[in-house]
């Protein structure tokens, strides 16, 4: 709330309420882990570690 006006409670999250956004979304992390876990040098855990990563970096660029 700034200067008196209702808002939302956190703008950045709004897209998360329209329908089928959360299928949509956890349905793109697992085909990236999917997609790492297909790199035959890559372990279980650093796949992990490259989907948190990648989901981090996109998600900081997208939420500028």
């Amino acid at each position: 709330m700034l200067g008196g006006t209702p808002g939302e409670v956190n703008p950045n999250s709004g897209w998360l309420s329209s329908r089928g956004m959360w299928l949509t979304y956890c349905t793109g992390v697992f085909v990236l882990h999917l997609s790492l876990l297909c790199i035959p040098f890559l372990t279980v855990s650093w796949t992990w570690t490259l989907t948190n990563v990648i989901h981090n970096t996109v998600s900081t660029i997208f939420s500028t």
